[in-house]
């Protein structure tokens, strides 16, 4: 790249994976806590996810790497295989795994009947069961109330509201839901903002910096079935490249 193309490329750096200087990030973590999102992670703990994963990226992928690989036109996988994302998770501290993983908050509950003192019928606890990824695990009162049947907790939580319109106390299941599926979109922000801070790492140039990142977004996506894109840091590219040098305008005496 020019080094004109390269200045500019620095110079439209927002610098956004900086969380403290994000305000669009900031404003979403704001309103989310006030909508009832209770996240278990600090901002220095985000801050560090990103961090930990751009010094990752750059040790598996280092600048001779890509060119080597650039040169023969090959992809060699043997430090690949040993430096996966799974690797990466367990050398994380556990708040940053916890931001990666997802895992549901509560793996035990009950939903409590609402008091209906016109109605003679009586409606029990309803106790259930969630793993990591949200999925009910079936319980004698799931099969009972509900069915024999495999669902998340999001599932089960409008069937309980189709099959026994307020009868039930909702409330907790859906603090819980809230609380797992903001966890899933607070991870997605802050990768997508490790995908800017890799693309302008100061340990690189733009380009391997570009390549870095996409092969970034590629191994999460197919390793832990994500849904990242390359639009953003596909536009930052084209836009330097497309760049043009700036002429100076001298005055004529």
């Amino acid at each position: 790249m020019e080094y004109y193309k390269e200045k500019n490329f620095y110079e439209k750096d927002e610098k956004k994976y900086k969380l403290r200087n994000n305000p669009e990030f900031l404003k979403w973590l704001e309103i989310s806590i006030n909508n009832g999102y209770q996240c278990r992670f600090r901002l220095t703990a985000m801050q560090d996810l990103i961090d930990i994963i751009t010094s990752w990226y750059e040790m598996k992928y280092p600048d001779a790497k890509l060119e080597e690989e650039k040169k023969l036109n090959y992809k060699n996988n043997t430090q690949e295989d040993n430096m996966k994302v799974e690797d990466l998770m367990k050398r994380m501290p556990t708040a940053q795994e916890q931001i990666l993983s997802c895992p549901y908050y509560k793996s035990c509950n009950y939903i409590g009947p609402k008091s209906d003192k016109a109605s003679n019928k009586v409606f029990k606890r309803i106790y259930y069961k969630v793993d990591e990824k949200g999925k009910i695990i079936e319980t004698e009162d799931t099969i009972k109330y509900i069915g024999k049947r495999e669902m998340d907790a999001d599932e089960l939580l409008k069937k309980i509201e189709k099959m026994y319109p307020n009868r039930y106390d909702l409330s907790n299941l859906k603090k819980d839901n809230n609380n797992f599926y903001s966890d899933i979109e607070l991870r997605h922000r802050l990768l997508s903002l490790t995908a800017l801070s890799i693309l302008y790492s100061e340990n690189t140039t733009p380009s391997y910096g570009y390549k870095r990142a996409q092969i970034f977004i590629k191994e999460f996506n197919e390793e832990m079935g994500l849904l990242l894109n390359t639009y953003e840091i596909d536009k930052i590219m084209e836009s330097a490249l497309n760049s043009k040098r700036q002429k100076i305008k001298t005055l004529k005496r």
